[in-house]
């Protein structure tokens, strides 16, 4: 006799990213230099794919996530 089958929602693996913001995670395990470099550094290559002269909008950081997010203003809203 043959299973029913059962129609499960996706998963999703990754959201598709923002063109307007880069963020980084830090580990809340590993807390020390070389992890926040680890950080900084992914945080850079990001930065790295934008162009040099694009305003930011908002840098904050949650301490309750560990999250260092950069926020750039819309393409197109640009002062």
């Amino acid at each position: 006799m043959a299973k029913p089958k059962v129609k499960s929602e996706p998963i999703l693996f990754a959201t598709p990213p923002d063109p307007n913001r880069c963020f980084v995670l830090f580990s809340k395990i590993c807390h020390d230099a070389g992890t926040a470099a680890v950080g900084l550094r992914s945080l850079a290559s990001q930065l790295d794919k934008h162009p040099r002269d694009r305003p930011i909008k908002n840098m904050r950081y949650d301490a309750a996530t560990m999250r260092l997010e950069i926020e750039f203003e819309t393409e197109g809203k640009q002062p």
